[in-house]
């Protein structure tokens, strides 16, 4: 991994030193099974149906928005929005459909006017801004009556793998927590549909376990940083590493974390 590459820069894509990382990362995070997981559900709570106008909220390189479109053809419309010009880009490049289309846009003030659209989602998105409550009621505002909202975030505290330094594990975790905008994201997911005035707000819980790759893009720069500040110890990092890369030479490597999975209705 770049030393560069850090999850927390995933709310200044185009102004990190390797804006290609959130796209290596993300790349990496839909390889697993779980994460497939949470995204299939929120495609099924959005019920796109053909002719539906929809939008992906912080639609990265735009696979999501891409499966959506399928859905919602003949006649329909998805807009993918996303804060960066590098994921646009690639977005467009990935994907061309009929009805597709991609623009970089201010995710806490939609480019939409009123209850315009049927549909809207965002997937982990909400994590990495800086009022997760703006974005939700810009979602809220653009969905028409009876319209659907939803995503997934994780909640980076729910982080567990197994490893014999139990305190080091606790700070390493909950530094990455802290290290982005919303690490508790996952937890506050249900409140936040609510507070934006949607109803009908149904809540599923997915603890699903991550590959060691998927472990190491996420927490390599957070066991550095501590190291280089002084607060964890070079050579006890080593040896975290170490035993980790040994459970997964064995077979033994575990490491999971718990998504929620949120969606909602537009009162009429």
């Amino acid at each position: 991994m770049s030393e560069s590459g850090r999850v927390s820069e995933f709310s200044a894509v185009d102004r990190a030193p390797d804006p290609t990382f959130a796209i290596r990362f993300m790349e990496t995070a839909r390889a697993q099974p779980g994460f497939r997981a949470c995204k299939a559900e929120v495609l099924r709570a959005l019920r796109l149906t053909a002719g539906s106008v929809a939008a992906d909220v912080g639609c990265g390189f735009g696979t999501d928005a891409a499966e959506m479109a399928v859905l919602v053809a003949p006649g329909g419309t998805v807009h993918g929005i996303d804060g960066s010009e590098a994921m646009i880009q690639a977005a467009r490049e990935r994907h061309a459909h009929p009805g597709l289309s991609f623009q970089v846009g201010d995710v806490q003030a939609l480019p939409f006017p009123d209850g315009v659209l049927d549909a809207c989602r965002a997937d982990t998105v909400l994590q990495h801004v800086s009022d997760p409550g703006r974005t939700l009621a810009e979602m809220a505002r653009a969905v028409r009556p009876g319209g659907r909202v939803a995503g997934f975030e994780l909640d980076l505290e729910t982080q567990v793998v197994d490893n014999p330094n139990r305190g080091l594990t606790r700070k390493i975790v909950t530094t990455a927590a802290d290290s982005i905008a919303n690490g508790w994201a996952g937890r506050q997911l249900a409140r936040r549909y609510k507070d934006a005035g949607l109803g009908d707000v149904t809540c599923s819980p997915h603890a699903f376990v991550a590959d060691f790759a998927m472990f190491q893009l996420a927490f390599q720069f957070v066991v550095a940083h501590l190291c280089a500040s002084g607060d964890v110890d070079e050579e006890e990092a080593e040896r975290w590493w170490s035993d980790l890369r040994e459970a997964e030479r064995s077979g033994r490597f575990l490491s999971a974390i718990t998504a929620f999975v949120v969606a909602g209705t537009k009162p009429a």
